[in-house]
């Protein structure tokens, strides 16, 4: 797996019932960066496997080596962030296929209509928001 890139982590997180949590919020994070960006396909054991961006292939005891956070613990925060409606799961017996439900909305990439998004997001969300440009004045640039 590539260790290359980024993920990005949306501020409204900090008002989901996960964020309270710190193991749960490690959990969350480790599903992020170990989540696809791009298709990909492998086989294993005589049979293939495929996951989207935003899906990954991973087992509870994976999850536990990684985060050093024991199986009980995995298990709960992916049931609670099943139930939040963060993730799907789909449990086979070669481990567990989760898919991180709006990793596009999030992880998009930074190009006109991303950045389109974020400002229109803003403007809706922020009522002191105002664009650099009138800004130069108080910044003294």
């Amino acid at each position: 797996m590539s260790r290359v890139g980024y993920i990005k982590i949306h501020r409204k997180i900090i008002d989901s019932k996960i964020f309270k949590n710190g193991n749960y919020i490690h959990i969350w994070i480790t599903l992020l960066i170990k989540a696809a960006h791009s298709k990909n396909s492998w086989n294993y054991k005589g049979r293939e496997y495929s996951v989207k961006p935003g899906e990954l292939f991973t087992s509870q005891d994976s999850l536990s080596d990684c985060t050093n956070i024991n199986r009980s613990t995995i298990y709960r925060a992916l049931k609670k962030m099943e139930s939040e409606q963060m993730i799907t799961t789909n449990s086979t017996p070669y481990g567990t296929h989760i898919q991180i439900l709006n990793w596009k909305e999030y992880q998009i990439k930074d190009t006109k209509r991303a950045k389109k998004i974020i400002k229109a997001s803003y403007i809706k969300n922020d009522n002191n928001y105002k664009p650099l440009k009138t800004r130069k004045n108080y910044l003294k640039i």
